[in-house]
């Protein structure tokens, strides 16, 4: 730890928790508390109330308010929010328009007459 400049290299086992109820398990982090980033160029696990994530890097930046994921990115989703029903929508909604380039009937034109002579 470098205390005058405020840097800190971890390294192993690293265990880190937000008061929003997320936890991330890193192996590799540095972090650059005057600036309010942290950095891991090793893989990274995270885990929340509703899901999980795992990526190859982590950047923290804005002492937070940005996390941005790099490499091989998977994020699992256990609970979705209920969509909110909406009866009013449904009754005032305009039919859907016909697709461009689909008239809406069709006759074959042929420079051959269909009648037998």
């Amino acid at each position: 730890m470098d205390t005058k400049q405020q840097l800190l290299d971890l390294h192993k086992d690293i265990y880190l928790q937000t008061t929003a109820g997320y936890e991330a398990w890193l192996s590799q982090a540095f972090v650059d508390m005057g600036k309010g980033t942290v950095t891991s160029d090793e893989h990274v696990d995270v885990k929340w109330a509703d899901g999980t994530l795992s990526a190859d890097k982590l950047k923290i930046t804005g002492g937070g308010e940005v996390v941005r994921f790099d490499g091989h990115v998977v994020m699992n989703i256990d609970k979705l929010p209920p969509a909110e029903s909406a009866p009013d929508q449904a009754a005032n909604a305009s039919p859907a328009p016909e697709p461009a380039g689909h008239p809406g009937r069709t006759r074959s034109v042929s420079s051959k007459s269909s009648n037998p002579k």
